[in-house]
């Protein structure tokens, strides 16, 4: 959506979490952003400092739209 909307020139820039590629719109900049993952204290994960994607993937999981 943030990318139609800096296409069709509704908005001079957007900010957007992992966008798809857009040809007609031009990246100026990017960052590598940690992914964090919260968990109650009952889930095998809560004591590790780093946990695998295949650790969690059978986990309900709650994201951003």
């Amino acid at each position: 959506m943030i990318l139609v909307v800096v296409r069709d020139r509704f908005c001079h820039f957007g900010i957007a979490l992992n966008p798809p590629t857009e040809p007609q719109v031009e990246v100026l900049g990017s960052v590598a952003e940690p992914l964090a993952v919260a968990v109650g204290p009952s889930h095998s994960p809560a004591p590790a400092k780093r946990v695998l994607l295949a650790q969690i993937a059978e986990l309900p999981l709650v994201a951003p739209a």
